[in-house]
């Protein structure tokens, strides 16, 4: 499998091409998890629940929206999805007017099922900026799951 980074894109980091050179990054492993999911074996060696870099952000901005959005984004890929939710209202709570917060967490919400909170993000990240990317595409998959969809 290829490595899997961490890229800071300007909107959030996303998983994909990274700025370093071919599997010479070291946010990336083999495997195709983060640094940090239960398949570091590095990381399951040192007994470390986080990878470093994000405890060490933590413990320099412990009120950082970005720390927390980075964090939500490591949950959410462990598995971890009302961590992931929850990490995320804290991140818009300190930095409410980011429209790529709320189509995250809308993102998060959608795939734990809760449509209506889901519909809610959605429809603020649109708010927001109505050229949010992908935004349209996410909300119109909660309208089809809630069965909201009107014949015209």
């Amino acid at each position: 499998m290829a490595a899997t980074t961490l890229t800071n894109t300007g909107d959030g980091f996303k998983p994909g091409a990274s700025g370093c050179g071919a599997g010479d990054c070291s946010r990336s492993q083999s495997g195709g998890g983060l640094p940090g999911s239960s398949n570091n074996p590095d990381e399951s060696r040192l007994g470390l629940g986080r990878p470093i870099f994000v405890t060490k952000a933590a413990d320099l901005e412990p009120g950082s929206s970005e720390v927390l959005r980075i964090q939500s984004y490591l949950e959410r890929y462990r598995g971890n999805l009302d961590q992931a939710i929850e990490l995320y209202q804290r991140s818009i709570a300190l930095d409410p007017l980011r429209a790529n917060s709320y189509l995250a967490l809308g993102y998060l919400q959608y795939v734990a099922n809760h449509y209506p909170e889901a519909h809610k993000d959605l429809e603020r990240a649109l708010e927001l900026n109505p050229q949010v990317p992908y935004a349209h595409q996410w909300l119109s998959a909660v309208v089809v799951q809630e069965g909201n969809l009107r014949r015209r």
